[in-house]
């Protein structure tokens, strides 16, 4: 899978217009290590989708799934576990905005289009 990501401690920032491939351990370890309240991990799921996780606080993500054609975006808060099974689910190559949909997250949407 293709990732970008930014303060993730001891790495160098990957910005969103290069992503660079990365296996799933990789880009578990560089979740793992994102710094609350700046790091965040960009996930390339297509030419259309993106999966964003913005770390909060120890254990808080917030969880964006973009639509990068309208743009628009659904975004929830949530725990690292519920945002390490849509990492996996990115590498497996499954659906992961249907994974994520069946959780018990509250979403919102915003259309950044209007």
């Amino acid at each position: 899978m293709k990732i970008f990501f930014g303060d993730s401690t001891g790495r160098n920032n990957v910005p969103c217009d290069s992503p660079v491939p990365a296996p799933l351990d990789v880009s578990l370890a560089i979740f793992r290590d994102l710094k609350p309240g700046t790091g965040f991990l960009g996930i390339i799921l297509n030419d259309r989708f993106t999966l964003q996780l913005v770390s909060r606080k120890i254990g808080s993500v917030r969880i964006e799934l973009l639509d990068t054609t309208i743009p628009a975006f659904d975004a929830c808060d949530s725990n690292s576990t519920f945002a390490e099974s849509l990492i996996q689910a990115a590498a497996d190559g499954r659906d992961v905005f249907a994974l994520a949909r069946i959780g018990e997250q509250e979403w919102e949407h915003l259309d950044m289009s209007q």
